[in-house]
């Protein structure tokens, strides 16, 4: 819920209060997926091989939230295309997300594991997580109107931060469990 807090409202913040162009911006939404896609898996060897995963969850989100707070309040004078501004956003957004790949994944199977032998139930979880998602960004948007200023929205994640450590410092994380190998039978279809 801290990310529908400022990601929706990130290109706003970047344009209006930093001055990055469009291209910039572009460019910066673009390394996201990217750098996900390396990190996700990544992470997981690590957490699998380690044995870490509650550790690993918890520092990834310490860390990605206050990385993110700290570029939220950070100035900088905007000069060229490649200036220290679009620079500095380019790297920090891109270890940050580097730094948060890791969470989704960890919290899923956290929640599978609280859900037991319901895991039916995972789906609920995940629309009322959606829904939470919803109505905070839709709160972070009425904030972001009455305050006049996409710089609140780092403000906004940094408040938020605080409760979702709170709630993560509460999930127990497994050990990778025991990999079972299953054989495939194809199927006729009609």
């Amino acid at each position: 819920v801290s990310r529908a807090a400022y990601l929706p409202f990130q290109s706003l913040f970047l344009r209006e209060a930093r001055g990055l162009t469009s291209g910039e911006i572009g460019a910066i939404a673009a390394v996201r997926p990217f750098v996900s896609l390396v990190g996700t898996p990544l992470w997981a060897v690590v957490a699998d091989r380690t044995g870490m995963h509650r550790t690993i969850l918890i520092s990834s989100l310490a860390a990605s939230g206050m990385l993110l707070v700290v570029m939220g309040l950070v100035h900088m004078d905007y000069v060229s295309p490649w200036s220290s501004a679009y620079v500095f956003f380019l790297l920090m957004i891109s270890f940050a997300e580097f730094i948060a790949s890791p969470i989704g994944p960890l919290v899923d199977t956290s929640v599978m594991e609280l859900l037991g032998s319901e895991p039916q139930r995972y789906g609920e979880v995940r629309l009322w997580a959606g829904v939470g998602y919803g109505a905070m960004a839709l709160l972070a948007g009425f904030i972001v109107a009455w305050a006049g200023s996409t710089e609140v929205i780092w403000w906004l994640l940094a408040i938020l931060q605080v409760p979702r450590l709170l709630l993560v410092l509460r999930f127990r994380v497994s050990t990778p469990h025991k990999v079972v190998k299953m054989e495939l039978k194809r199927q006729k279809t009609l």
